[in-house]
């Protein structure tokens, strides 16, 4: 009786040091051969196991392992403006009627992410979305302003904007063992989730300010106001204001 239990614990052990072994070279590797659902962003993979115990001098007939991974879904957002706006050029007054002032300038800022990612998916989502975060872009902005009348001069200002996604991350599990002799395989969501948004650097808002009254700045008046957005690879006036 003894040596039948020896040889059942024994098969059992090599079963679940299998079971192990499976999981922990997946997790190396990233084989992604296992089934369909793995192969679909499979970004970060954990096993655990829980195998049968010895009662009443019997051994339980579970064994199973679980091996965990994370899928994700990107979900654009559309695009956003961040802080205020920024003096991007200040011109000076126009010496006669019907001059026209050129900006030309350049501003620099940031891919950047908030929330939280699980492990592996940042730098996937990075490959994904085709940029990296914390990579600084130099962005060219170039615009000129509306005929001026003699003695008014122009001010432009950028505001940062963003192509916004949010990643929308899941857990799941897939459960593999044996059970009263007979194989099973369970894949199902654990209920852990995470949320993550990334922000792509794009060419910023801009905005022009109008004044005039005479040379002495500090007596000039704002006069008109105009807002521009860079809309299929140029600046549109997209509304205005006067004052």
């Amino acid at each position: 009786m003894k040596k039948f239990l020896s040889l059942i614990l024994a098969v059992m052990l090599c079963l679940s040091f299998g079971a192990t072994a499976f999981a922990a070279e997946y997790a190396e590797t990233g084989n992604e051969s296992i089934d369909e659902i793995v192969q679909d962003k499979t970004d970060s993979i954990a096993t655990d196991g829980q195998f049968g115990s010895q009662e009443n001098g019997t051994v339980s007939p579970l064994t199973y392992t679980n091996t965990y991974f994370w899928k994700h879904k990107n979900v654009s957002k559309g695009t956003q403006t961040e802080g205020g706006w920024n003096l991007l050029y200040s011109g000076a007054p126009a010496s006669a009627d019907g001059e026209i002032d050129a900006i030309s300038a350049s501003v620099s800022y940031t891919h950047t992410f908030s929330g939280s990612f699980a492990t592996g998916i940042k730098r996937t989502v990075e490959l994904e979305l085709g940029y990296s975060f914390g990579h600084s872009v130099s962005h060219s902005i170039s615009r000129s302003s509306r005929a001026l009348k003699k003695g008014e001069y122009v001010k432009g200002y950028y505001k940062k904007t963003y192509e916004v996604t949010e990643i929308d991350q899941t857990q799941y599990v897939i459960r593999r063992g044996w059970k009263n002799s007979q194989y099973f395989e369970q894949t199902y969501a654990t209920g852990q989730t995470k949320t993550a948004t990334a922000k792509k650097s794009i060419l910023p808002k801009i905005k022009l300010e109008y004044y005039g009254g005479s040379r002495a700045r500090s007596a000039d008046k704002l006069i008109r106001e105009e807002y521009y957005d860079f809309i299929d690879g140029e600046y549109v006036l997209v509304s205005e204001k006067e004052f």
